[in-house]
């Protein structure tokens, strides 16, 4: 199911909303917590992926060494260090404030494992934010895809609530709020 609207922001999350520092950092302090695990090799194991353009579940390697409850603690602390720690990119929450002030559509689009996408955007206190999580590299493509004929795009359902607005194409979060003089 779809929604067609004139104007939907797509925002994605590791680039635009999360600061990847600020993550890691909560994250690598908390695995080093931890006796069995090593955080320099799974640092090392995620880098090597990501330099291939891949994504990494970070809980996969947690999930080979933890019971299943010390993985849900550690989910747990996560979400909550995090959340104390905030998450956020400069500017993420500033452009999220003023694109529900003035009422726009936005949602948040995402690359990577499901699971660990949609704990980091917990983390980062945005789970009340519809998103879609793709495991497709191309994003862009993805919300291109959308457009219609007539200029509207169909948007998933998902990431829309019925409510009515034309995609717009920003590069970086400043370059919204000046186009859109938020």
């Amino acid at each position: 199911m779809v929604s067609t609207v004139d104007r939907f922001y797509a925002i994605d999350f590791d680039r635009c909303l999360s600061d990847t520092p600020k993550l890691d950092e909560v994250f690598y302090s908390l695995v080093r917590e931890y006796k069995n695990l090593d955080a320099d090799l799974l640092l090392e194991t995620r880098n090597a992926v990501e330099d291939k353009g891949g994504s990494v579940n970070m809980l996969t390697p947690l999930e080979d060494v933890l019971s299943p409850e010390q993985v849900a603690s550690f989910v747990e602390t996560f979400i909550d260090r995090s959340r104390v720690n905030g998450l956020l990119s400069l500017g993420a929450s500033e452009l999220l404030e003023a694109l529900g002030k003035h009422r726009e559509l936005f949602g948040i689009v995402s690359y990577g494992d499901d699971q660990w996408q949609s704990i980091k955007i917990k983390a980062a206190g945005l789970d009340k934010i519809p998103s879609l999580i793709t495991d497709s590299k191309k994003k862009g493509e993805i919300i291109a895809s959308w457009q219609q004929e007539d200029g509207t795009f169909s948007v998933p359902a998902r990431l829309t609530a019925d409510v009515p607005s034309n995609v717009v194409i920003a590069h970086g979060l400043n370059e919204v709020i000046e186009l859109e003089s938020l």
